[in-house]
């Protein structure tokens, strides 16, 4: 999402157990899931009840600031999207524990993190944009971040001039990248936003908020499949991504860029040098992200 910094990562399934099993070839101990609010229409008290789980009246104030009922919804289902993951990570490690139990606050720079139960071995990230929200959880990787983005929100401008609005962002060898000789302008934007949400997520994961000069940073994406491209293989995820930071390649941070649907493009990062020694390395069940309901985070 442009301008978005927070941070969540992993998998389950509906209404059953969560378990994590070694029938994937997804990253180690990383699960995510997706809710679609487009297709979450609350009444007034289911509104109110969800609003209660989240403790922090200073959160529940922003939630409710929103103008737009849609930014409400996404505001509260990231907070709550976000529990569910933390909750479903102690339910892997043999803890049960209510997302009405869970409590998120966040850093000086927004990074939010699990205050209770206090295990700060626990790393989690959450991001929102156009019809999703998205969390990421984990007790292996101690430094993670996600980013969905809707690949088709120019705010309103035409394609050229959009693209020209951020090219400062970019370095020389991302815009070579983006601006590829015989694309279309379609194609370069749905590259603008794979490197906007790899930016986002690696930043999200590292906590380093807004202020950090995004030119520091430069991703190197190889064999990038755009929607087009993928045929019925939308969840299958780019993996050939290297970033450097001021100029040095960052050899332990892994990279995913995949499609929640031909709309948005969601990217994650994790450092696999940052991993708690202490956890059990074990394998998520699937590939992409599993849908949430509300029913779901009800029982929860």
């Amino acid at each position: 999402m442009l301008f978005e910094v927070q941070v969540f990562s992993i998998f389950c399934t509906n209404a059953a157990p969560f378990r994590l099993d070694g029938s994937s070839k997804m990253s180690r101990s990383v699960g995510r899931w997706k809710f679609n609010v487009n297709s979450w229409n609350p009444s007034e008290k289911e509104f109110a009840t969800a609003l209660a789980w989240v403790h922090d009246k200073t959160e529940q104030t922003r939630i409710l600031r929103f103008i737009f009922e849609v930014d409400r919804k996404r505001a509260l289902i990231g907070q709550i999207l976000g529990r569910y993951a933390v909750a479903r990570v102690l339910e892997s490690l043999g803890e049960q524990h209510a997302i009405n139990e869970i409590e998120l606050e966040r850093t000086e720079n927004g990074k939010p993190y699990l205050s209770k139960p206090k295990r700060p071995e626990i790393a989690f990230n959450i991001s929102h944009d156009g019809d999703w929200v998205v969390a990421v959880a984990s007790s292996l990787y101690t430094e993670l971040g996600v980013d969905v983005t809707s690949v088709h929100d120019t705010r309103g401008e035409n394609h050229e001039s959009f693209l020209e609005t951020f090219h400062s962002y970019f370095t020389t060898v991302e815009w070579s990248q983006i601006r590829e000789k015989g694309d279309s302008s379609d194609q370069a934007v749905q590259k603008f936003f794979r490197f906007w949400g790899l930016k986002e997520a690696y930043t999200k994961a590292l906590g380093l908020g807004l202020g950090v000069e995004l030119l520091r940073i430069e991703f190197v994406q190889d064999g990038m499949r755009l929607v087009e491209d993928r045929e019925d293989s939308l969840s299958d995820p780019d993996t050939s991504i290297v970033v450097r930071l001021d100029g040095e390649v960052r050899s332990s941070w892994k990279f995913e860029v995949s499609y929640l649907d031909p709309a948005h493009t969601v990217a994650v990062a994790f450092n696999t040098e940052g991993r708690n020694a202490e956890a059990t390395e074990i394998l998520v069940p699937g590939i992409g992200f599993h849908d949430v309901v509300f029913e779901d985070l009800e029982r929860a």
